[in-house]
């Protein structure tokens, strides 16, 4: 299972190495980078996307089917849970747990 540990604003503190294998990306890269990173541009500008995030920092938990992107820009289909952490009386962080589902390669058929 891949795991990304988020601030309540989206950015990145950690991850595991399955998720380092599915962005392809290093932990240097991406630690303090934001969650819009493996996201694809039209979600980053959507008001879904303003209103995911301020759900989240609500503490309520998201699972759904996902439209990622790796580090190449390359499309990723992801089942991801968020799962607020609280830390007193609001949330701390955010841990995202991510399996991937399949991608699309070059002539878009889904593997």
């Amino acid at each position: 299972m891949a795991v990304i540990e988020l601030t309540p604003q989206g950015h990145i503190l950690n991850a595991n190495e399955n998720f380092l294998k599915t962005v392809q990306y290093s932990l240097d890269e991406i630690v303090g980078q934001h969650h819009s990173l493996s996201c694809h541009r039209s979600e980053v500008e959507s008001p879904a996307y303003t209103a995911f995030w301020a759900s989240l920092n609500r503490g309520e938990y998201h699972a759904h089917r996902f439209e990622r992107k790796n580090k190449y820009g390359k499309t990723l289909f992801l089942e991801e849970s968020y799962s607020p952490i609280f830390d007193t009386h609001e949330v701390r962080s955010l841990a995202a747990r991510t399996s991937a589902i399949g991608q699309f390669n070059s002539t878009l058929q889904l593997q």
